[in-house]
């Protein structure tokens, strides 16, 4: 029985080759996409998972305007965490942080293992909370 289902399957395959075609380029087309969302949305929400209050931690962004040109960024005044914690009831505290891109760190464990890294926050260039926001 199955090898007559099988068969009649081929041959309407053979008979309709360009719906056929269709449908499997859309199955595949379809599969493809999923895998890749799955991908994605598995890979955004691995990020920073071992914090121990990793659901209560953000990130600040803003947009600036200049003229008609829009950038968005993540700089901002010294003086913006305590104006959050003032007048936004959900925020608890606040840690401010600053990069340096302009810096590289050189990082050596041993001679065979050394490796250069940019765009690294310094926990010298971070408020002392830094410590009580994210775990080790």
């Amino acid at each position: 029985m199955l090898y007559t289902q099988l068969k009649f399957a081929i041959r309407n395959l053979w008979r309709n080759k360009f719906y056929s075609m269709i449908n499997i380029g859309g199955l595949a087309v379809g599969i493809a996409v999923s895998m890749l969302i799955l991908v994605f949305v598995g890979h955004e929400l691995s990020f920073d998972r071992f914090h121990k209050n990793a659901d209560n931690i953000y990130r600040v962004k803003v947009t600036f305007k200049f003229g008609e040109q829009e950038m968005q960024g993540t700089g901002m005044s010294a003086y913006m965490g305590p104006a959050l914690k003032e007048s936004t009831a959900g925020v608890k505290d606040y840690v401010r942080m600053f990069t340096s891109f302009n810096e590289k760190l050189t990082f050596k464990s041993d001679a065979d293992h050394i490796f250069t890294k940019n765009d690294l926050y310094s926990p010298t260039l971070a408020t002392s909370k830094v410590f009580s926001f994210f775990s080790r």
